[in-house]
């Protein structure tokens, strides 16, 4: 496979400063010919193949470059200098602002603070070749002012990342927040920041893909808020792992730039076309990510004790095995993955699934749903969101039974909903609805969806309670039944007993008598009604137990300000 890289009169190659390999013993090649025939065929045309016009093929085994993988190579977006020239502008004109303003703007990571000339230099360094390498080689294909937009978000991303990490309490106080909170927002746009023309130039380069790029960093940043708050997690193994890291990664961002890059429209429905090759890709970016970083993590846990969430310690827990044999256990489930990408893309070719023809009705269905889309207005598009997560969280509301060894029938999964009041925090809760930009802070009462569809472990998704009632089809008793009141210390919390009691005597006035829900729905219910009198009888007993040593003001301690304000809407405003 020819490779111009090796030419050094090529302008458009940009030099390779740095080799790195994590295994030394990996010093040859995996490629196996035939795998990916495809690329191997258009990486053959040269500089000027007309399907990649872009980019230039690369091919690091003829370089003399560790190459341990089963891809033939890889390409270099050509216009790497636009894209660094670009970054440092926008890096400039962040410094500019900061100066002028920084009262108002949001924090930048501690080596830009720094008074020392060296150290802010090496760290601009540093963050201007992190942001362009990520955009030349992960978007090959993006025009020249494309692959400019796409570093400058990479840029954002790092400021941002670089400052979460040192300390978490400052997610949403970051220089990448203040830029987008008018776009998202949380600001009035009349106090738009200076930098916001960068968001605007991405929505008029292309504004459907433009904007879904701006939502993909908007949902990691909204990610990123919950790191304070993550537990010393123990992954039980690498499946549980990479199912919370898709999104640490950023996948709907990853997805989102590689569309604009290509200038790719897909609806929800055309995306799932590629399931599985959108989770393989998911996965092998995890694990390369986390293999290559993993010594320099390990080694800031072993200096300062930051967190340690990486592949390659998972596997070295999971399994009991040292840390070099646990790199190279994950190095060959990358290689694995490559295989099975390689499978999944014949599969789809051989389904026609990825024909011309089918490809062109797809573009067409595309076209057409997204011309559907922006002929809405905003809060039409925002109605739309909120219909798909109402669909949604009534999948996951959907109750599953379980035989017992004596043949009962038992509920296996029946998501609640615990009306409680949240706890103290630094920097309150997430609200899981997706359009939502507001924390929910400490002392306002708040839905918890137990076990939650979030993550893996099924901890408890949080809502404001007005937002929750944006999902929720209140007139259904299967709905209904499912709200409890929070339990704290084995004691019902008597402000959202109070609270739930009330609107429920308001909301059954209005349930319609027709059931359009399965039988197994009833039939879930009616389990749950015999669970939740069970375990109250059981809580009565130990209170009558403990009635002379508990002070009558435990059980009934109500914040008024908590009543009033986050649940006005229940109260006062039923369905």
């Amino acid at each position: 496979m020819p490779s111009f890289a090796n030419d050094p009169k090529t302008k458009f190659f940009m030099p390779i400063s740095h080799i790195y390999d994590p295994i030394q013993t990996s010093n040859n090649s995996t490629f196996e010919r035939g795998l990916f025939a495809f690329l191997e065929a258009a990486n053959s045309d040269g500089l000027g193949s007309q399907s990649y016009p872009n980019s230039i093929p690369i091919s690091p085994s003829m370089m003399g470059i560790p190459w341990p993988s089963k891809f033939p190579g890889c390409r270099q977006c050509k216009h790497w200098e636009t894209a660094e020239r670009m970054t440092k502008e926008l890096l400039h004109a962040i410094y500019q602002n900061h100066k002028q303003r920084p009262q108002d703007d949001g924090k930048l990571p501690i080596e830009l603070q720094e008074t020392s000339t060296d150290i802010r230099s090496l760290k601009e360094k540093e963050l201007i070749a992190t942001a362009v390498k990520s955009t030349v080689y992960m978007f090959p294909d993006a025009s020249p002012v494309r692959a400019g937009m796409i570093a400058q978000s990479m840029l954002l991303i790092f400021l941002h990342d670089d400052v979460v990490e040192d300390s978490p309490v400052y997610a949403g106080s970051t220089i990448t927040d203040a830029i987008m909170a008018p776009w998202i927002g949380t600001k009035d746009a009349s106090v738009q920041h200076p930098l916001y023309s960068f968001l605007k130039a991405v929505i008029d380069e292309e504004p459907i893909l433009g904007r879904n790029l701006l939502s993909g960093a908007f949902a990691w940043i909204k990610h990123t808020k919950g790191y304070q708050s993550i537990p010393p997690t123990v992954f039980d193994s690498l499946r549980n792992y990479l199912d919370y890291r898709s999104v640490d990664i950023g996948r709907e961002l990853l997805l989102a730039q590689a569309a604009f890059a290509c200038n790719v429209h897909l609806s929800e429905p055309g995306m799932k076309v590629f399931d599985h090759l959108i989770r393989l890709y998911s996965d092998h970016i995890s694990l390369t990510n986390d293999l290559y970083s993993f010594d320099k993590e390990y080694g800031d846990h072993c200096r300062t004790g930051a967190v340690l969430i990486n592949a390659v310690d998972v596997v070295r827990k999971v399994h009991q095995v040292s840390a070099s044999i646990a790199k190279q256990l994950v190095r060959e489930s990358i290689l694995e993955m490559e295989t099975e990408f390689s499978a999944e893309f014949k599969r789809l070719k051989l389904l026609g699934q990825l024909s011309d023809g089918q490809q062109r009705r797809r573009n067409e269905r595309e076209a057409a749903e997204y011309a559907r889309q922006q002929a809405l207005s905003p809060e039409e598009r925002r109605k739309e969101k909120i219909e798909r997560d109402a669909r949604g969280l009534k999948r996951h509301m959907t109750p599953q039974f379980a035989t017992g060894f004596s043949g009962e029938i038992r509920l296996s999964h029946y998501p609640v909903f615990l009306l409680q009041e949240a706890p103290e925090s630094r920097n309150g809760a997430t609200c899981q609805l997706f359009c939502c930009t507001d924390r929910i802070l400490p002392r306002d009462y708040r839905i918890a969806v137990s076990p939650g569809d979030r993550n893996v472990f099924g901890s408890p998704d949080y809502y404001h309670v007005h937002c929750f009632e944006e999902l929720l089809d209140l007139t259904s008793p299967h709905f209904v039944s499912r709200f409890e009141p929070d339990i704290t210390k084995y004691v019902p919390d008597r402000g959202a007993q109070c609270l739930l009691e009330e609107c429920t005597r308001k909301w059954k006035s209005q349930i319609e008598s027709a059931n359009t829900e399965p039988d197994e729905w009833s039939i879930a219910d009616g389990l749950w009604q015999q669970t939740r009198q069970a375990s109250r009888r059981a809580l009565q007993r130990d209170h009558a137990l403990l009635g002379e040593l508990v002070p009558l003001d435990f059980y009934q301690g109500v914040h008024a300000k908590d009543l009033r304000t986050e649940s006005d809407s229940i109260l006062d405003h039923p369905p």
